[in-house]
């Protein structure tokens, strides 16, 4: 529990790929931690963290990868979503 809760030896691999809309993303192995979302025409992808207060952080190692050739100029790109 306590290594679920540290994150620290959690890999995700995140397969950003820039499809249009109707097309299909691929399985995900972790869908408490990483989701797929459409945005602007595209899908990207959200990690989604939970911070237990007992700790001081939580670390995450984050691996980007892409098959096929890229459509966009933005990739490989982390950036921190705020709350809705």
């Amino acid at each position: 529990m306590e290594q679920l809760l540290m994150l620290p030896a959690i890999c995700l691999t995140l397969l950003l790929l820039t499809w249009s809309s109707s097309a299909q993303v691929p399985p995900v192995a972790c869908p408490e931690y990483f989701q797929y979302l459409a945005y602007n025409q595209e899908y990207i992808g959200r990690v989604s963290v939970r911070h237990d207060p007992q700790y001081a952080e939580n670390t995450l190692r984050i691996q980007f990868s892409q098959r096929g050739s890229l459509t966009s100029v933005s990739f490989a790109k982390l950036d921190l979503m705020k709350k809705k």
